[in-house]
């Protein structure tokens, strides 16, 4: 293997816990979280996308994208249409090979795995991780009425080599491609990459964007507390292309719109009239008529008109921008001007008030709303409070943790995976957990998460999680995955089988530490994991389907 990409491979295993694995199975991992990264900005939990070895189809892993969100779950779906209005999906496939070549055979047998998975009726063995996919895929296409726009299915074929465009192996990813993109269920990409490729992703996912260009059409905004240095202006289109473009210039780089509240809406009336400006002989005007995009960089340098930001968010201004990226060979030439407020602050509150004040037009969903809050704040240095044996960091912003050093990226928890695990542990209502995330969304602020809250019962939730998810990577327990939320509902019944008290309350909080404390020992916890196996096995029958699952929270108690 490539010297630079064994050391990169020897970090990503070391941060992600995975080190024990062979060599290939760590491969697996690193390829598939550099490939799907382009495509999915927030922390990816590994056990997630890559599929089990056998009846994998010739895929390594599947990722599935709908309205922003990564589908673990069919009835996600369902949700992601109740809460957008509409489906737009992304089905991503990685296959990767230490192969210092990349192998035409293999391109077909990618080729086949991804036609045979959108199959209704399979030719090929699937494992458990394939068929789940599947059913999320079959629950996507059930409501392809709500289509915003046809899916795009992305391929990823990764070696360690170096892809020369050789001629018979671009005739066969073209082959390929086209027989995918026949029925027309989807758009389809198939990108090769290489050792170059793994060296550019992976210092793309790990540092900080940075971007320079020259601005000289822009003017200076007076002092404002707690912001360094703010401007207004205008900038050349092909330029602000530049700054959004990632380093391939084949897609907007990873991760600059996470704190704008809203997602790209496809061409919508709003956004076919932007369009229709850039490509009509007003585009003089588009400054005019165009409200402009807001970046806030928390990093930055000047030297006369030439600037650096570094961390930078467009907070607002998604829409604009993905026209212009998607129209950026046009407007070249062009005498189109964006116009642009740059703002460079380190300061949270400031950060908010910018993010709310530019998208008031637009609803916050619960989650942004409650991650601007004190509580939330506070619980966030809470999860950094412990020691580092069980240390857990809190996730208040997507992507906060991406370029930190934080160790195995697995205690990373997010807003959605604490409300879940939360919901199935504390108020003992796993199965609400595991197949209505939206339900317990719409809660939030008003049953829980509140400001008089103890931090110790979301703590406690989230290190159970952690613990059993680890458990539950190994292949004695990977059965188990979908009853995880009853396993945590049955972990607490074993350790404290009483009724919890208020959650305000000093015997709650007194009552978790002792709770963590079991946690924290690997001995116990272990044990308590086995324990929990047990009951679930009892009150399941054996019946580990996702059906009969979800019928058993009140059994776990009796």
């Amino acid at each position: 293997m490539n010297k630079i990409v064994g050391a990169i491979l020897a970090e990503f295993s070391k941060d992600n816990g995975i080190e024990a694995l062979p060599e290939e199975d760590r491969f697996e991992y690193l390829t598939s979280y550099l490939t799907i990264r382009r495509h999915f900005s927030r922390a990816l939990n590994l056990k997630d996308i890559v599929v089990g070895k056998g009846g994998d189809t010739g895929l390594d892993a599947i990722a599935i994208i709908v309205n922003g969100a990564l589908m673990t779950d069919v009835d996600q779906v369902q949700e992601m249409l109740e809460q957008n209005g509409y489906i737009e999906a992304t089905f991503i496939f990685v296959q990767a090979e230490r192969s210092s070549s990349f192998d035409g055979a293999k391109i077909g047998t990618i080729g086949n795995g991804v036609e045979d998975f959108f199959r209704d009726v399979p030719q090929m063995t699937r494992n458990d991780d394939v068929q789940e996919a599947a059913e999320i895929k079959a629950a996507i296409y059930a409501r392809a009425p709500s289509f915003r726009r046809l899916p795009n299915c992305h391929i990823y074929y990764v070696t360690t080599g170096k892809w020369t465009d050789a001629a018979d192996l671009v005739a066969r990813r073209n082959i390929e491609t086209a027989k995918l993109a026949a029925p027309e269920m989807f758009d389809v990409s198939f990108t090769t990459y290489g050792a170059d490729d793994i060296m550019r992703l992976h210092t793309s996912a790990k540092n900080a964007v940075v971007r320079t260009f020259t601005w000289d059409q822009k003017v200076k905004i007076p002092s404002i507390s707690g912001v360094h240095l703010a401007y207004l202006g205008y900038l050349p289109a092909k330029d602000f292309v530049e700054i959004i473009s990632d380093d391939a210039h084949d897609g907007i780089v990873g991760g600059v719109f996470y704190d704008n509240v809203r997602d790209w809406q496809d061409y919508n009336e709003v956004n076919s009239g932007i369009r229709d400006t850039v490509l009509s002989e007003k585009k003089a005007r588009f400054v005019l008529m165009n409200n402009g995009v807001t970046i806030i960089a928390r990093g930055f340098k000047q030297v006369g008109d030439t600037l650096t930001i570094e961390n930078f968010q467009i907070v607002n201004g998604c829409q604009t921008s993905n026209v212009l990226f998607d129209h950026r060979d046009k407007i070249k030439d062009s005498a189109i001007q964006v116009p642009l407020r740059l703002i460079w602050t380190n300061d949270d509150n400031v950060f908010d008030s910018v993010v709310t004040g530019t998208n008031q037009q637009t609803e916050l969903t619960p989650e942004q709303i409650y991650a601007r809050t004190e509580f939330a704040k506070r619980l966030e240095k809470h999860f950094e409070s412990y020691p580092e044996p069980v240390r857990l960091h809190y996730e208040r912003r997507d992507g906060q943790y991406d370029r930190v050093a934080v160790g195995e990226k697995g205690r990373i928890v997010s807003p959605q995976n604490l409300i879940k695990v939360f919901a199935a542990m504390i108020l003992e209502e796993p199965h609400v957990a595991a197949k209505s995330y939206k339900a317990l969304r719409l809660r939030v602020g008003k049953e829980f998460f509140l400001e008089a809250d103890k931090r110790d019962p979301y703590f406690l939730a989230a290190l159970a999680a952690y613990r059993l998810e680890v458990q539950l990577r190994t292949k004695p327990l990977r059965v188990y995955k979908s009853a995880r939320y009853h396993m945590l509902l049955a972990m607490r019944l074993l350790m404290d089988p009483l009724p919890l008290p208020h959650m305000n309350s000093k015997e709650m909080e007194k009552r978790c530490v002792t709770m963590i404390a079991t946690l924290s020992d690997d001995v116990k916890a272990n044990a308590l994991i086995q324990k929990a196996k047990g009951v679930i096995d009892k009150v399941s029958g054996g019946d580990l389907s996702r059906d009969n699952v979800r019928t058993i929270p009140q059994r776990i108690r009796s």
